[in-house]
């Protein structure tokens, strides 16, 4: 982010707004999922959601979305979402989201990185602890 000033904070649901308005960015390019992304965003108390917001030159540019799971050392980060054509939002995304949560969150599970080799790097940058495989049931 050379050249920006940006800052992050809890997403509280008054900043909901900034996050659509980033969603709504995203979904020029990116249509897959786009429901789901809205539905979390907007029900996000409700489904016990938490996340980050950032904002780049005093504009919202990008959130993420995560939720603890049952053991209480692990949390989930399930999307996350930057504006287009500014560069280094996930990689910031990536580096300030871990510090800024209690240290009794042991590990951190980023979503599938659906074989992008962005994703994939940024998931690398954070010197993972291990994999896990994942797996689908269907009854």
């Amino acid at each position: 982010m050379h050249g920006h000033s940006y800052e992050g904070r809890p997403l509280l649901p008054e900043y909901t707004q900034y996050t659509i308005w980033v969603l709504e960015d995203c979904k020029r390019v990116e249509t897959g999922y786009y429901g789901e992304y809205l539905e979390a965003l907007t029900r996000s108390e409700e489904l016990f959601f938490y996340g980050g917001i950032y904002s780049a030159d005093g504009r919202p540019a990008a959130f993420y979305l995560r939720k603890e799971i049952s053991d209480e050392t692990t949390y989930v980060i399930y999307f996350e979402k930057a504006l287009l054509g500014l560069r280094g939002l996930y990689q910031l995304i990536t580096m300030s989201f871990a510090p800024i949560f209690p240290v009794k969150y042991r590990y951190i599970n980023r979503k599938n990185d659906l074989m992008d080799e962005g994703l994939q790097k940024a998931k690398m940058s954070c010197k993972p602890n291990c994999f896990t495989e994942k797996y689908r049931a269907t009854a």
